[in-house]
C-alpha cells in the first residue's frame, strides 16, 4: 500500500508505448533483474558493475521481451553462469 504511487507509475508507462521493452525506446524502458539467493537463506550472489563501479543483483534489458520473470532468469544464467536457477515465489 505504500508503494501504491510507485507502482501507479510504472502502470503509466507500460501503457505510454508499445516500445517499453525495448532499449532503444528513449524515454526509458524495463529490465529485468533477480535476487540469487543460497539455499539456506544465508548468502546472495552479487555482480560488481565496471560503469557503475557498484555491487548489484544480475540483470540486463529486455530487449523485447515483456515477462520480465523470463528475463531476469536469462540475464542471471548468462551474467553468473550458475547452472539450474529458479525462479521461486511470484
Amino acid at each position: 500500500p505504500e508503494e501504491f504511487e510507485v507502482v501507479a507509475d510504472f502502470d503509466v508507462f507500460l501503457a505510454s508505448h508499445a516500445a517499453v521493452f525495448e532499449r532503444s525506446h528513449a524515454v526509458g524502458h524495463f529490465t529485468g533483474s533477480a535476487w540469487l539467493v543460497s539455499a539456506d537463506g544465508e548468502r546472495v550472489l552479487l555482480m560488481h558493475h565496471r560503469k557503475l563501479d557498484r555491487w548489484l543483483q544480475p540483470g540486463g534489458h529486455a530487449d523485447g521481451d515483456a515477462d520480465l520473470a523470463r528475463v531476469a532468469l536469462r540475464e542471471a544464467q548468462e551474467e553468473t553462469g550458475v547452472a539450474g536457477l529458479r525462479i521461486e515465489g511470484g
